[in-house]
């Protein structure tokens, strides 16, 4: 396994699809982060004792059989221009109560789409004072939210305990206010 000081555990910026199996990132504030262009492999890894488990930014990643233990926030953590085609918030095996927390805007191009499953949760980092450049989802591609009456995806702040758990890790100190968040902005025409 690879333990190494710094920011990122593992940091993939590749424009392929890597492979990665069998390591141990611990102790980052980043235990996996990628911007990698493409969906790829996660298999057989520990990640433990980071401040967030995994960012996000650009694609996806296909998780299988990993283990995610003791990380300060219990969230995939996500920002930047999706650049595979089609990007899937399905979560990570095994860690069902977890949100995806938008940490930066999130942009899904013009013939890039997100789908979005039922039952999913959608936090909004709230930035502490700032009332202004508040995260936003920027959609000029297509957004496929597959919400259901009785598994509702949920966009909300990452103050909100009740939809998605503790993200911002403050024991139920804070709550949320539609000024955590920026919105959802529908760019393309429809």
């Amino acid at each position: 396994g690879r333990n190494v000081a710094g920011s990122y555990g593992l940091r993939v910026n590749s424009p392929g699809a890597p492979s990665v199996a069998n390591d141990t990132y611990e102790g980052f504030d980043w235990g996996v982060y990628q911007n990698a262009g493409e969906v790829w492999d996660l298999t057989g890894c520990t990640i433990r004792h980071n401040v967030y488990p995994v960012y996000l930014g650009g694609s996806d990643v296909n998780f299988t059989g990993n283990t995610f233990t003791e990380n300060t926030f219990a969230a995939v953590a996500v920002g930047g221009t999706l650049t595979a085609a089609h990007t899937i918030w399905e979560g990570v095996p095994g860690q069902a109560d977890w949100a995806y927390l938008i940490q930066g805007d999130v942009t899904i191009p013009d013939g890039k789409r997100l789908t979005i499953p039922a039952g999913s949760v959608v936090k909004f980092e709230a930035r502490p004072g700032c009332n202004v450049d508040r995260y936003e989802l920027f959609v000029d591609g297509e957004l496929d939210v597959q919400g259901a009456v009785d598994a509702l995806v949920v966009f909300t702040s990452s103050r909100d305990d009740l939809y998605g758990g503790d993200t911002n890790g403050d024991d139920n100190l804070t709550a949320p206010s539609r000024e955590d968040w920026g919105g959802i902005q529908l760019r393309n025409g429809l």
